[in-house]
């Protein structure tokens, strides 16, 4: 779900989602939305843990301009 939001908004989606699918859950009475509650709860917290995982990770960084040649760098992806 690639939306665009503002900052604050964008840290909060997953909690939101979150939240979303315990009040499906408790509110509701159709099993089709008992169903995507679930679903909800475990794409938030699946995004939250994406972003724990990928907290420490360095992007790569090229060195095509780099005054030392043959300088080898670290590329994690």
């Amino acid at each position: 779900m690639k939306i665009w939001l503002p900052n604050q908004l964008y840290r909060a989606k997953p909690l939101i989602l979150i939240l979303l699918a315990v009040n499906l859950h408790y509110i509701s009475e159709n099993i089709y939305l008992s169903i995507l509650a679930p679903i909800f709860m475990g794409y938030g917290f699946f995004v939250i843990i994406m972003r724990i995982l990928w907290l420490g990770r360095v992007t790569a960084l090229s060195d095509l301009n780099s005054p030392e040649e043959g300088h080898n760098t670290n590329h994690s992806v």
